[in-house]
């Protein structure tokens, strides 16, 4: 018979993780370490668990976004089963609505991963809509963006592709003289593990997001959340050098059964040095290594963003009918929308306050 809890114990948590990293319909969203990272801006985060004979089933985790007087209760990319159990899903949904209210939240919301049943990411959730008596009330989408929460997957399917050449000759002709022209400029190619080079890294990551004009937290937020996600739970750092000078890196995050790109930089050179081209291959043939039936190069980013996503045969499977949102407080939320234009124009100065306001806690 399966139980189910909330729980802080480590043993438990570390077979949440595990589950996380080894089940399909698994996250990176939900891994715990993940989870603490918010609380660089005083958040905090609770997990649920479903098990059966000390086996993981399934669950939530959640961020609860509080200060000042507002209180968020996000579950950024599920509840999820490894089972198909309609029941115990709509008993995860309302655990979430019930938990949000219990302590005092505003506003609550879920991103379950339903896909269409011909969907080539189908195993990576459901391959159907559920209908859940547990969001009768609820609202379609999402309304609080200060967790992320993704709308699908932007999936690079290798299950077509006996080898890596076979890949590379599905792209299109100028992807694939681009590929083989980076490999030509005599960069440098590593596989970052070392701290020190970790943190040149993610300067470098820094870096570039300042000079582009988005948010990103700084090493000093982050690199606890790095190390810990480094440190047996497969996440990668590439990056490629010239004459012993940081050119390009990109960030992979292991859930699910597969590569999440994450972060990535790129210096402006003339000529081009391609290093996007020459690292997103570096990740597809290293995710074809590991046998993953796929790569999620993400969703998001500037039109010429997706653009150059797009060059690697993608497939944007987004969640159906997935975001769902309560509302319990109707004037507080209000307030929260009122306010909600000046956080989006101000993120990176919100975040200096919420680290400030985190430090005067008690």
């Amino acid at each position: 018979m399966a139980n189910s809890f909330f729980t802080k114990d480590e043993q438990w948590i570390a077979k949440w993780n595990q589950f996380h990293i080894t089940q399909n319909r698994g996250s990176h969203l939900q891994l715990s370490h993940w989870l603490d990272s918010y609380a660089s801006y005083g958040f905090s985060n609770e997990i649920y668990i479903v098990e059966e004979n000390g086996e993981v089933l399934g669950g939530f985790g959640a961020v609860i976004a509080h200060f000042l007087f507002f209180k968020f209760y996000i579950v950024s990319n599920g509840p999820v089963l490894k089972i198909d159990d309609d029941e115990q899903l709509n008993n995860l949904v309302q655990k979430v609505k019930e938990r949000a209210k219990q302590i005092g939240c505003c506003y609550a919301h879920v991103n379950l991963p339903f896909f269409l049943s011909d969907s080539v990411a189908a195993s990576h959730g459901y391959d159907s809509v559920i209908p859940l008596k547990a969001l009768d009330d609820a609202s379609k989408g999402i309304k609080f963006k200060f967790v992320y929460t993704p709308d699908g997957l932007n999936w690079v399917d290798f299950n077509k592709f006996q080898s890596d050449d076979e890949f590379l000759e599905s792209l299109k002709t100028n992807v694939r003289r681009d590929i083989r022209a980076s490999q030509r400029k005599g960069m440098e190619f590593r596989m970052i593990t070392n701290e020190n080079g970790l943190k040149e890294v993610y300067d470098f990551f820094k870096f570039n997001a300042d000079t582009s004009g988005y948010p990103i937290r700084s090493w000093s937020d982050f690199n606890k959340t790095i190390l810990k996600l480094m440190d047996g739970y497969r996440t990668v750092f590439m990056a490629v050098y010239l004459n012993g000078v940081i050119k390009g890196s990109i960030m992979l995050v292991w859930g699910g059964n597969f590569y999440t790109y994450m972060l990535g930089a790129s210096s402006k050179e003339k000529p081009d040095l391609l290093t996007g081209e020459f690292l997103q291959w570096e990740a597809i043939k290293y995710s074809r290594s590991i046998k993953a039936d796929g790569y999620n190069i993400s969703l998001g980013g500037s039109s010429g963003v997706q653009n150059f996503k797009s060059k690697f045969v993608t497939n944007k499977e987004l969640f159906q009918n997935g975001q769902h949102y309560w509302v319990f407080k109707p004037l507080m939320f209000k307030i929260y929308l009122y306010l909600d234009a000046f956080f989006r124009r101000n993120k990176k100065k919100v975040s200096v306050v919420l680290k400030y306001l985190n430090k005067l806690k008690p």
